[in-house]
């Protein structure tokens, strides 16, 4: 599966957008590591991404700082990412 975070999704305004859904339904009391393949570091970011180029359904993907930045590629994500993926009910 590849992603891509959704440019302006930065902003104040969606800054919380999500989290608290994320860890509730993850149940989690922190994040784990960044979805993206071949990353190792921890997710300290919520990514605001798309999962197809034919939908604009938003979900959230735990990421490192670093590529929650990347707004312009799309990246391809670990096995794992499917799991960690939560569909936003509204934005």
């Amino acid at each position: 599966m590849e992603i891509k975070n959704i440019k302006g999704s930065q902003g104040e305004h969606y800054r919380n957008i999500g989290k608290k859904e994320w860890l509730g339904a993850m149940n989690r009391q922190s994040l784990p590591k960044c979805q993206i393949l071949d990353c190792g570091k921890d997710a300290t970011d919520i990514g605001h991404v798309l999962t197809s180029r034919k939908s604009n359904e938003w979900y959230l993907l735990p990421e490192c700082h670093e590529h929650n930045e990347d707004e312009t590629n799309w990246l391809p994500t670990k096995v794992t990412a499917a799991v960690n993926l939560v569909k936003l009910t509204s934005v």
